[in-house]
């Protein structure tokens, strides 16, 4: 793989709103992720779904794992692209030191996490870019809130940059507090509309970013539901739209996810379990290998 330019910019969390850069900036800096060959993973959520929990968990699972394995999983490493203070983790990892949970990305923000995933068994890494968008502004992409600031707009140009590279949309939709299996909400029926208005958006003003995408949904706050449940039925159940989705094409994906145990401010602790699936889907789809080979599958 080339060496990174030393221009190569990283945005870090909680200092990088999008109107502080001129917007070829950002698309340049995007470019040149494409062009060093790194896959775009693209979290999607609207305020609340939980999504920065979620890439808050993914970095506890790639840099907060025992070395010694006693956590469970050895079989993979990861490293930061560039030191920790200047790679977009610093603020997570400290947050996780202190067992707090990471602010929710403010409006007009966007974060850029660049790391490379590498499987003790194969020879072939693979290279990520995180880029964490605002839930608040994916309900601007999708007409549910005002833009007075012309950020969807400017939004739907960086994800146009995405086409030239493979990318994920992990698309983060979340358990209600107090869900009985079987019984759709009002809060159901809003969520599965708008994560499909998202969806149908890119297919009808971007298509062939959308041919050229997967997407992985993820049920987050899945350990809120109270009885044991199958993810595919829960998706039939609750959010009839995307279940539709994951039942008729092969570029849809899904993962029940728990991040732990949080109580308001503070984690209690994280379950690595959730992000080792995430992290090991998210090697399949990149390289078509699984993590382990099927020896090691067979006797782990």
């Amino acid at each position: 793989m080339p060496q990174v330019p030393t221009n190569f910019k990283y945005k870090i969390v909680g200092n990088n709103l999008i109107t502080d850069f001129e917007e070829s900036e950002i698309l340049k800096d995007i470019a040149l992720r494409i062009q060093h060959g790194r896959r775009l993973i693209i979290p999607i959520g609207l305020p609340q779904a939980g999504k920065s929990m979620f890439i808050a968990s993914l970095i506890a699972y790639a840099f907060k794992r025992k070395s010694d394995g006693k956590d469970g999983d050895n079989s993979c490493n990861f490293s930061h692209v560039f030191p920790k203070e200047y790679s977009g983790v610093k603020q997570i990892t400290n947050a996780l030191d202190k067992n707090d949970t990471l602010p929710s990305t403010r409006s007009n923000e966007i974060t850029i996490i660049d790391l490379d995933m590498k499987s003790r068994y194969r020879k072939r890494p693979i290279h990520i870019t995180l880029i964490d968008l605002a839930g608040e502004d994916v309900e601007r992409l999708i007409g549910k809130r005002e833009d007075t600031e012309g950020t969807a707009a400017k939004i739907k140009k960086i994800l146009a940059a995405c086409v030239a590279k493979k990318a994920i949309f992990a698309i983060i939709t979340p358990v209600e507090s107090g869900t009985v299996l079987g019984q759709r909400s009002d809060f159901d029926t809003e969520e599965d509309s708008e994560m499909k208005s998202f969806i149908d958006d890119l297919h009808q003003n971007n298509p062939k970013l959308y041919n050229m995408t997967k997407f992985l949904f993820v049920i987050s706050k899945w350990d809120t539901l109270p009885q044991r449940c199958d993810a595919v039925k829960y998706l039939q159940y609750h959010r009839q739209q995307l279940f539709t989705e994951v039942s008729s094409n092969a570029k849809y994906g899904l993962v029940p996810y728990s991040v732990g145990n949080v109580v308001g401010n503070t984690i209690i602790d994280i379950i690595l379990r959730s992000p080792k699936n995430f992290w090991y889907t998210l090697y399949r789809w990149c390289t078509g290998q699984h993590v382990l080979p099927w020896w090691k599958r067979l006797f782990s």
